[in-house]
């Protein structure tokens, strides 16, 4: 049978309680003796003690895990996103719990009501639901505390600032004798009204498009045909290889970039859109979990990370250190993201 601290007590030859008070961290556990900790350590350990979440839960209110939710982890990015959320929860003494919606609009609300049902403490979000669907009445409804990567007017946010970043690189191509730039992006994103708003800023017609892989070779053959000379995509590598296929096609374009993102041909690129994608995922979870900690601290509704405007230089020395000798520009397949 599963062993209980009744076991450990029993085994060390001390109070239940006070092996609770260690096992959980309580305050005054710092008052136990040393070799009472380690009798009990070596007893969890004899004993494989495994603790009960649900019993956790049960009495006091927390089970000491928090929820993400994605839409899938093939993509790098949020394969990179979830793996340091996990790391940065852990050195908390915090477990995380991963809901996916495999990027299907009708799964996000199964995904974050079975994270609900798993009675977690809190949730980060990384989708972006409707504000009339089920999935965010559930997050209304919720009473943890929910934070989302995406700017919002209902919940605490973590986002990324890229007014500043957009508008250099808008001026860059502009610099260059650039009067119309394409922009290639997520629909949910906040980057086709930052694009629009710095094109009128710097006076070069845009073109804002949907960011769609499956469409990808039907925009390189368009940009071809309109004889488009700049482009700004979020998202980028799917286009980025469908115009290896057009060599003599070669317009000037700035990607979105950070550091779960590799590019491993640069000729291509003149520029990036930097985000800290790694801060902003470590600043969600820390203000989580202190909100976790202390039930009085107030949330900030938003809380940004500002990009950056970067050379390709730039984004060549980052990946290098983030992930040493590139190799050639791989096959992408075409994958919903």
């Amino acid at each position: 049978m599963r062993a209980t601290l009744n076991d450990i007590a029993k085994r060390v030859g001390v109070s239940k309680s006070l092996v609770s008070m260690y096992l959980n961290n309580h305050r005054l556990s710092s008052k136990i003796a040393a070799g009472t900790k380690s009798r009990i350590d070596l007893a969890v350990k004899e004993l494989d003690y495994r603790p009960s979440f649900t019993a956790r839960a049960l009495s006091n209110g927390k089970t000491r895990t928090i929820g993400i939710v994605c839409g899938g982890i093939k993509n790098p990015y949020f394969a990179n996103l979830v793996e340091d959320a996990l790391e940065e929860a852990a050195k908390l003494g915090y477990q995380l719990l991963l809901g996916l919606t495999r990027w299907v609009p009708e799964e996000e609300e199964n995904a974050v009501r079975n994270l609900l049902s798993r009675q977690i403490d809190g949730l980060i979000c990384c989708i972006h639901p409707e504000e009339n669907s089920k999935t965010y009445e559930l997050f209304r409804q919720s009473r943890i505390p929910i934070i989302r990567l995406s700017p919002s007017n209902d919940f605490p946010s973590v986002c990324v600032d890229g007014r500043g970043a957009m508008n250099e690189a808008v001026s860059f191509l502009a610099a260059h004798g650039h009067s119309r730039i394409c922009g290639v992006f997520y629909d949910r994103s906040e980057w086709p009204d930052l694009f629009s708003a710095a094109c009128r800023s710097a006076h070069v017609d845009s073109l804002p498009l949907p960011q769609n892989d499956f469409q990808t070779d039907q925009y390189v053959r368009s940009f071809i045909r309109q004889k488009e000379t700049a482009l700004i995509v979020n998202g980028a590598p799917p286009l980025l290889a469908a115009l290896e296929r057009y060599p003599d096609y070669r317009p000037e374009i700035i990607v979105g970039y950070d550091d779960y993102t590799m590019y491993p041909s640069l000729d291509r690129i003149s520029g990036g859109i930097y985000t800290d994608s790694k801060e902003q995922i470590r600043m969600a979870v820390n203000l989580l979990i202190d909100k976790l900690e202390s039930s009085s601290r107030e949330l900030p509704m938003r809380t940004s990370i500002r990009s950056q405007f970067i050379s390709r230089e730039e984004i060549a020395a980052r990946q290098n250190q983030c992930f040493g000798v590139l190799t050639p520009f791989p096959i992408y397949r075409k994958e919903k993201v």
